[in-house]
């Protein structure tokens, strides 16, 4: 009816728990090739039971081909953080919505946005100032928003729970209900071993309990109550399991800011202490120029404390003070250190 013709080369059978001979058969009458088990569709595993590191590896090359295409060398923090929601995050998505992923995976997937975010695509290391799962905090609780592949991985698979025991007439809804638990009442109780004298005592306790329980003939619905509508989404969802307590007052100020994207996030990060400059650096080991001059002024301050050669020491500490100062290094110097 819609003028749509079946691509006979792209198309293939799957006859499970037929003999051989019928199976051949339903080849013939179908002209498709035979396929086996597992086989990829829609870009995941079908026939598997648990998703393995090996099934979800053709994700991670996706993401490992893009970031290659990507010359991320002129890209500010803003530039890197929607490159990192608009496709990073939003790649295994769709798999999260069925499968519920390995923790090696999602690890290594924080790797990746981490390393892009801090570094770029560039060989060279840099220090990440702050955690991922900091950064995945939203912005009004002083993160940036990303992507928390774990509670998102668990928001999505619980819809699939929302729909079951809701009203939802999709066609793999109604194939569950069919399969699962059409013809058994929902309140047939059945336990795994006998029953001691204490358990008869509280079923019989639950039992009576139930018998005031007046049911009306209205049918049972189930609500949301997150959401006016009283309708389940994920973002709501999702929103209540990264809810941070208290509101950070000054991010939503600064990501209120009428400013370029850029200056937003140099805000943010001095906002959070964490702009890379010499002296956050020589907390991490830093081994930078000014490290060395700063630790060198340490070592001296020591040899001035026994005061020996004093006074020749000072003469190079002074000559070593002018030399930042004409590099304009001085005002990373540490408070402890002075001339």
């Amino acid at each position: 009816m819609s003028g749509m013709k079946i691509n006979y080369q792209k198309s293939e059978v799957y006859v499970l728990g037929v003999p051989k001979e019928e199976e051949e058969l339903y080849v013939d009458m179908l002209n498709c090739k035979v396929g086996s088990l597992p086989f990829t569709y829609l870009g995941l595993p079908m026939g598997v039971g648990k998703v393995g590191k090996r099934d979800l590896l053709p994700i991670m090359q996706k993401i490992e081909k893009r970031l290659q295409s990507w010359h991320s060398g002129h890209l500010s923090y803003g530039g890197r953080e929607i490159r990192i929601n608009t496709f990073l995050s939003s790649v295994p998505m769709y798999a999260m919505g069925f499968f519920k992923l390995p923790e090696e995976f999602h690890k290594n997937l924080e790797t990746i946005r981490g390393r892009f975010y801090w570094q770029g695509n560039g060989k060279k290391k840099k220090y990440h100032l702050i955690k991922l799962q900091g950064l995945c905090r939203p912005k009004d609780f002083g993160g940036l928003g990303f992507l928390d592949t774990r509670i998102m991985n668990f928001c999505l698979l619980s819809k699939w729970i929302m729909k079951l025991e809701g009203d939802s007439q999709d066609m793999s809804c109604v194939v569950l209900r069919n399969k699962e638990v059409m013809g058994a009442p929902n309140w047939a109780l059945s336990f795994r071993r006998n029953l001691d004298q204490s358990d008869k005592a509280q079923l019989d306790l639950l039992k009576s309990l139930l018998q005031d329980v007046r049911l009306d003939d209205l049918l049972d619905s189930l609500i949301w109550p997150h959401e006016k509508n009283k309708k389940f989404t994920t973002k709501s969802m999702y929103r209540l399991l990264k809810f941070g307590g208290v509101v950070d007052r000054e991010m939503q100020e600064i990501w209120g800011c009428k400013v370029p994207l850029k200056v937003k996030h140099f805000l943010f990060l001095a906002g959070r202490g964490r702009i890379p400059c010499a002296d956050i650096l020589v907390q991490r080991n830093w081994r930078g120029v000014v490290y060395k001059a700063i630790s060198l002024m340490q070592r001296w301050k020591v040899l001035l404390s026994k005061e020996r050669d004093r006074e020749a020491l000072i003469v190079l500490l002074e000559k070593l003070k002018a030399k930042l100062e004409s590099l304009r290094l001085v005002d990373v110097l540490p408070d402890n250190i002075s001339v």
